[in-house]
């Protein structure tokens, strides 16, 4: 029990016999002495108010009718003393005003232990804890011995209710869930299911974070260049913010969402909207023309998620920070005004953050040229660019004046400045702040857009003296594949991959950013010696298969190591949640609608771009099959055939689900610009010479194969693709033509 170096430090060993534990063994207790070092703990828990209570449609008018009074009053005494012209004073009017309408009518969360214990329960632990107390203090062998079987039998009726109440709880939550699914509430029957599935991860009892030698991390500086280009003025307006815009963006704000400094959440502003907006937008117009906004929103609470690996390295964490709710109601009507004026000035290439594109345009574009590269045997260097904590590194000297480079007036600059004027974090409950002087706003909704201006600046730089890309067009070249900080760099010879690197790294350092060494790898195609690409002098690493974007490319441009990836990470999800599978309270349709969103989501991420054989759809669809048994639970012994299962379950068959989501993502290419990089690549053949032989299969030559099953022609595709609904018509059409066949 104890060493012999600490043997001194032990005083004294009792027995304690009072412990109600529902056993009888003891409670040993032991005195020690030690010397320990006393620790300053000056965190607190932060408390949060209980916005579940505003579903309820009284609560929700008891509420809106507080925040309406105590607003009339508080304009009252604006009239009489003169409104407030300072930023804090008038938000803090706005903060106690909310603070305090919900402290009176929503209240603060509590978090129960146990919450499913009943009263009865309750009443029989008090119970047994009676009788076990008597059982101790009893002083003959008979009433010991009385005693004794009473405790027994409490204690099998307190186990026996204990199990009911969990029972029922869980069954409550199923049916909860049931009818959440049943009114389309979404969010509602998968926070219940998360609930249930019984997987928690939290990061409270983790281990101290270390960096690669074992130290606390540092702040390092970051050079800044000062070569920026200048644009004429963007068409924005710069007008005080208006009612409507401010009402647009309360209302586009999303619920259950954590609240910054000022415990205000999202929720309180979007009981009324109207009248939020109405409160809101004198300190709005305040901090348009002061240019100041309030302390707490330049305060962020800095929360840590774990990822894989060990928790005591720093790498495999990551951090979102909580911000001030209406500070984003203000950004929010910053980027709906600039947004439509800054796309249109950024490159073709970037796909990050903006409407009508994402990671499927670059994944699917990116495995073409592989495949045509590939088949007509053109040599390619793909070089995956990876920058060392990209969006904390950002140097923000420099990104104001990119800002204005694109066009962007001096006054908007100033108010987005404003947000990052003393910006300090603290990690979790600690009162320790410390400032942060790089990087753009870890969740703030500006920081998407002026991440992705920096990137464009430094890209254009990058490009600007000379095509070293792939040939795209007869007078253009691809240079590179961009989702945000992703990058994919192309070209067909060393010597243009090394200087567009080289240039990259230039201009990346001027803006703060760091190529990262071991993380950035190189891909060639088509070359046998390929020479080694550098940054800094030092060898970057080749790899002959990458995950970008969440998609596993190979040098082949085959799909196996993806496909496998997806199994085994729909595998891991389908275990996740066995609890609900086994629940009989959930119906049989519930379940196959959380199968389809957690489970098929998880299996079919990037599937509309894959290059499929006869193997892969087996795996895929014994994948699917035995995962439909299970979710009706029919074990081995019960026979029942793939196709009786699938009717019985309303499913299709995998191989109609896959095809499916290929022509539902062939008619959003087609509806795209014909600049749109995703819609050349449906066509582009790069020069070259195909080897003798059959040729491998592709992508393309599944499609064209099911065209001429159709009937159908790239032309008349295209012109039906426009008309969506004619297009869901078709792909419906499809999909019974093929289960039909």
């Amino acid at each position: 029990m104890i060493n012999s170096t600490r043997r001194r430090s032990l005083l004294d060993v009792k027995v304690k016999r009072g412990a109600d534990v529902g056993s009888d063994h003891h409670l040993v207790t032991a005195m020690i002495r030690l010397k320990l070092q006393n620790t300053d703990r000056k965190t607190t828990m932060r408390k949060h108010f209980d916005v579940s209570r505003l579903r309820d449609t009284k609560v929700k008018a008891v509420f809106v009718v507080q925040v309406r009074n105590r607003f009339q009053a508080l304009q009252a005494l604006d009239e009489e003393a003169g409104r407030a012209d300072e930023t804090n004073k008038q938000w803090e009017q706005v903060a106690s005003l909310y603070s305090k309408s919900s402290e009176a009518c929503v209240g603060y969360k509590w978090k129960k232990k146990k919450e499913w214990l009943t009263e009865n329960t309750w009443k029989a632990i008090d119970e047994r804890r009676n009788l076990k107390k008597k059982l101790t203090e009893a002083k003959s062998g008979r009433l010991q011995e009385r005693y004794l079987q009473q405790y027994r039998e409490a204690n099998k009726t307190l186990k026996r209710m204990v199990r009911a109440d969990k029972r029922a709880y869980m069954d409550n939550l199923a049916t909860q869930a049931e009818d959440a699914a049943d009114r389309g509430e979404q969010g509602t029957l998968f926070r219940i299911t998360k609930a249930l599935s019984g997987k928690h991860h939290g990061s409270a009892s983790a281990p101290p974070i270390k960096d690669k030698q074992g130290r606390l991390l540092k702040t390092n500086k970051r050079h800044v260049g000062q070569n920026i280009f200048k644009n004429a003025d963007l068409d924005i307006n710069t007008d005080p913010p208006g009612k409507e815009e401010i009402v647009t963006a309360i209302r586009s704000l999303k619920n259950r969402k954590a609240p910054g400094y000022d415990n205000l959440n999202t929720e309180l502003f979007k009981a009324d909207p109207d009248l939020a907006a109405t409160i809101l937008q004198p300190l709005f117009r305040t901090i348009r023309e002061k240019k100041q906004v309030p302390d707490d929103w330049n305060k962020g609470i800095i929360v840590k998620i774990p990822k894989k690996g060990a928790l005591s390295d720093c790498n495999n964490w990551r951090g979102i920070t909580l911000l001030s709710v209406p500070s984003k109601i203000l950004a929010k009507v910053i980027i709906q005004r600039i947004s439509d004026a800054v796309d249109k000035s950024l490159r073709n290439e970037q796909a990050g953050f903006r409407r009508g594109r994402g990671c499927n345009d670059q994944i699917f574009a990116l495995r073409n040229i592989i495949e045509q590269c590939t088949e007509w045997q053109r040599q390619l260097y793909i070089n995956f660019v990876d920058f060392e904590k990209a969006f904390d590194s950002i140097h923000r000297d420099s990104l104001w004046r990119i800002l204005r480079a694109y066009g962007i007036t001096d006054q908007i600059v100033e108010l987005i400045k404003s947000f990052y004027t003393n910006f300090s974090c603290s990690v979790g409950n600690s009162d320790v702040r410390f400032e942060m002087k790089t990087g753009v706003r870890q969740g703030c909704i500006m920081s998407a857009l002026l991440f992705n201006l920096a990137i464009d600046w430094v890209m254009r730089r990058t490009t600007e003296d000379g095509a070293r890309g792939s040939r795209w067009t007869l007078f253009s070249s691809l240079e590179d594949l961009d989702f945000a900080d992703d990058l994919a760099l192309l070209s067909h010879t060393h010597q243009h991959m090394q200087e567009k690197t080289n240039r990259l790294n230039t201009f990346a350092r001027q803006v703060g950013l760091k190529i990262s060494q071991r993380k950035t790898e190189v891909m060639t195609l088509n070359i046998d010696s390929p020479a080694p690409v550098k940054v800094d002098g030092k060898e970057l690493p080749t790899t002959k298969s990458f995950t970008y974007l969440g998609s596993i490319v190979r040098q082949d441009g085959g799909a196996e190591n993806d496909i496998q990836s997806r199994l085994n990470k729909a595998r891991t999800v389908f275990m996740t949640l066995n609890n609900v599978w086994r629940s009989s309270q959930y119906s049989v349709h519930t379940k196959l609608r959380i199968y389809q969103s957690c489970v098929l989501s998880a299996l079919l991420y990037g599937s509309e771009c894959w290059r499929m054989t006869e193997g892969d759809l087996n795996k895929l669809s014994t994948f699917h099959t035995t995962s439909l048994r299970k979710i009706l639970r029919i074990f081995w012994p019960r026979k029942i055939s793939n196709h009786d299962l699938l009717q019985r379950c309303k499913q299709e068959d995998m191989d109609t689900i896959i095809t499916r989501r290929r022509w539902r993502w062939i008619g959003h290419v087609m509806r795209k610009d014909c600049t749109s990089i995703s819609k050349r690549a449906l066509h582009w053949t790069p020069e070259g010479k195909r080897k003798r032989g059959r040729p491998k299969n592709t992508w393309r030559r599944t499609v064209e194969a099911e065209l001429k099953t159709l009937n159908h022609t790239w032309g008349t595709i295209e012109k039906l693709a426009k008309d969506r609904q004619k297009w869901m018509i078709f792909v419906a059409a499809l999909h019974a033509s093929r289960r039909n066949r």
